[in-house]
């Protein structure tokens, strides 16, 4: 799903209350499920069995509930503490 308009990754933290970790300029501009991610794309992780695939994929933002190290070209957002 595209938003009508783009957020940048700061944004979408502080909506979210979570702590970002990237480039806080970066555009995020739809949100989709891990299996149809395109870039510009945030997805949702809370499971250690989707952590790669999430990582791995397309999705420029991620908000993920496990400190891990920042892939290139991603950006992370995490409930406070978690990244």
């Amino acid at each position: 799903m595209q938003f009508p308009t783009p957020v940048s990754a700061q944004w979408m933290a502080s909506f979210i209350d979570a702590t970002l970790v990237g480039n806080e300029h970066a555009q995020v501009i739809g949100i989709n499920e891990i299996h149809n991610v395109q870039p510009g794309d945030v997805v949702f992780v809370d499971h250690p069995k989707y952590y790669d695939i999430c990582l791995n994929s397309a999705a420029t933002f991620i908000i993920i509930n496990k400190k891990t190290d920042l892939p290139e070209r991603k950006n992370f957002a995490g409930c406070r503490g978690s990244v």
